[in-house]
């Protein structure tokens, strides 16, 4: 802000010449002017910090709340799944056995259908004894050659397995699938489409001191303020504090616009001049029209003039004569 007042600015700006005589004169047409001392300080400055996001409590809420319910559903359905298989598995060895019995081949040709459901009894822990070798249960080969040299004893033995197997499905207990943990999900997943994911919480300011100017004392003297003077630049002084500007301050009309500073919050509601002193830069605030109304001279030529009636030998002349 202090570089507005180099030399190398002021050579461009108009020079507003004052004279204490002239200020009087012009007091009885332009009335008494405001004029205020400017006082250079420093100002402790409150900038807004932007509102962190955060995920809302609720949110992360519910989403633990679906996680755990898939876990659960998952683990259920898991469940169902292995209980649907074990029981197609119980079918399908009583499926072979029962081809085993019914088929009209040579044993060597249909053996082959007791090796599979042996396997698949193996397969799912079902404790049933059809058929053993050298490879598949060694420990009852033996048992098995006896019942394969009767035939028939060989076929009573696999029959009474099938009975068995048409008992265990007949009477298996799968685990249910859980249609609750489904519908609990569902109603969790919408809501959760409903919630705020996010929620903002409010910052502290961010403090900072910066340099700039401030209203003075009122000049009771208006007389006072003489010599070449220059404007700095238009302005607006606060009557009270608006947002980061203090009271008392004096800010640029690029400040006012930026900052959104209602009417209402300036001193007048109304724009005034910042003028310095070319020879000492001491500066004052000034209203508007300040420069133009009261200045004996501007830019070394003089500001106004007046005529007057004048008598000259009983005729009337019109004088001009500048102050």
């Amino acid at each position: 802000m202090v570089l507005f007042l180099s030399v190398s600015l002021f050579a461009q700006k108009k020079v507003y010449e004052f004279h204490s005589n002239n200020t009087k004169v012009r007091m009885k047409k332009n009335g008494f002017p405001t004029i205020n001392s400017v006082v250079n300080t420093s100002f402790e400055v409150k900038n807004k910090v932007k509102a962190k996001k955060v995920i809302s409590e609720e949110y992360k809420k519910l989403n633990v709340e679906i996680r755990d319910v898939v876990k659960d559903s998952v683990s259920s359905n898991l469940k169902y799944q292995k209980a649907i298989e074990k029981l197609e598995a119980l079918k399908k060895i009583n499926t072979l056995i029962s081809s085993y019995i019914n088929s009209t081949k040579p044993y060597e040709l249909k053996v082959n259908k007791l090796i599979a459901a042996q396997k698949i009894a193996d397969t799912y822990s079902f404790d049933q004894f059809i058929y053993a070798d050298e490879n598949l249960h060694p420990e009852k080969k033996s048992k098995f050659f006896i019942l394969k040299l009767n035939r028939l004893d060989l076929k009573v033995h696999l029959k009474k397995i099938t009975w068995e197997l048409d008992k265990k499905v007949k009477n298996f207990k799968q685990a249910p699938k859980d249609t609750e943990a489904d519908s609990k999900l569902k109603i969790l997943r919408e809501k959760l489409k409903k919630t705020k994911k996010y929620k903002y919480i409010k910052q502290p300011f961010k403090v900072h001191v910066e340099e700039g100017f401030a209203l003075g004392a009122t000049i009771s003297d208006p007389t006072i303020v003489v010599g070449a003077f220059q404007k700095v630049k238009d302005c607006y002084v606060l009557k009270e504090t608006y947002g980061r500007y203090k009271k008392g301050r004096i800010i640029s009309v690029d400040e006012a616009v930026s900052g959104r500073v209602p009417n209402n919050y300036f001193v007048d509601g109304s724009l005034k001049k910042l003028i310095s002193d070319v020879d000492n830069g001491k500066m004052y605030v000034v209203e508007n029209d300040f420069l133009n109304k009261f200045a004996l001279k501007i830019n070394g030529k003089y500001n106004y003039k007046s005529t007057v009636k004048k008598i000259v030998k009983n005729k009337v002349t019109a004088v001009t004569y500048y102050r």
